[in-house]
Formats: structure tokens, sequence, C-alpha cells
């Protein structure tokens, strides 16, 4: 079976003029480069390059090599890409409390944004003009207007507005 190695291996001989050039490319020497095709072609039972005394020429089975590889090594790049974006994905349940006006004003819009741009974030949101917040199971946000009771929690000032009532 042929392995990503060998693949990535052959589409750089491929897009060299010679196995010399194909050592220097890959940083081995030209013995190596002539033996892992060599391995690699006993493995496909095919000939795939045409060696000439100064260039190399694909065979037919070569060129259906170099092609399908490079799609196959476009495809597992892909792959890479995708499962590092699904890993980099904020995900899980997110607490937030905050009083009912200001909560249902301008959090509550917040929450749904948020929750379009991370969908994998289940967002409990709480609203209430007395919130009552335990050790057992504390929210991640509390929104909090006034002054600030409890001295084990931490306050980050968001927005200072002047309200004249």
């Amino acid at each position: 079976m042929l392995t990503s190695q060998d693949i990535e291996f052959f589409v750089a001989l491929s897009q060299s003029k010679s196995l010399a050039a194909t050592a220097r490319k890959l940083n081995v020497t030209p013995p190596s480069v002539s033996q892992r095709l060599q391995a690699l072609e006993q493995k496909l039972k095919v000939k795939l390059v045409e060696r000439g005394s100064r260039a190399i020429s694909l065979t037919l089975e070569g060129n259906v090599l170099f092609e399908e590889g490079l799609a196959v090594l476009k495809q597992i790049e892909l792959l890479e890409s995708k499962v590092a974006e699904k890993n980099q994905a904020i995900s899980g349940k997110i607490r937030v409390v905050a009083p009912v006006g200001y909560g249902t004003e301008k959090v509550s819009p917040l929450v749904a944004e948020f929750h379009k741009i991370h969908p994998l974030t289940h967002i409990e949101l709480i609203l209430s003009d007395t919130p009552n917040w335990t050790q057992v199971d504390p929210p991640d946000v509390v929104i909090y207007i006034g002054q600030l009771k409890d001295s084990s929690l931490n306050r980050i000032v968001l927005e200072k507005t002047n309200v004249s009532c």
C-alpha cells in the first residue's frame, strides 16, 4: 500500500529534471533517491520513470501516480486544516447572568450573535435583577450593575455610561 511519504517523494521526483535534482531538493544522496524509486516501482509492480542519461521522464503509470498523488496530497492538506479548524472551534456550555432590562436589551442580542459565530456552544442566559450565584454551579459570566459586594469575584468594567434618571 502506498503511503503519503511515497506520494510526497514521487511528486518531488516528478517535479525535478533528474534524480540528482531530486536528491538536492530532498537533501539526500542520489543513490538513496534511486533506491527509493526502485522500491516504489517494486511495491507497485510497474515502471514509473524512464531514466535518460541527463533527464528523467514519467511513464504513463508515473503520470497517473503524479497527477492522482498530487490530488491526494491536496486532500490530505485540506483534511488537516479542517481538523485543526475544528480543534480551534469554541465549544461547551457558557452560563451568563445579567439583569433583566440590560440583559434583554444588550446581552441577549450579543449572546445570539456569539452563538451564531460559535454554533458548538450552548449558552444559558439567566436574567435576574437579584442574581444568586453559588459556588456549586457558578456562572461563567456575571453582568452586574451596582456596587460589587462579593470580594471573591473578579471585576472587569466593560462600559461606563452616565445615566440620568
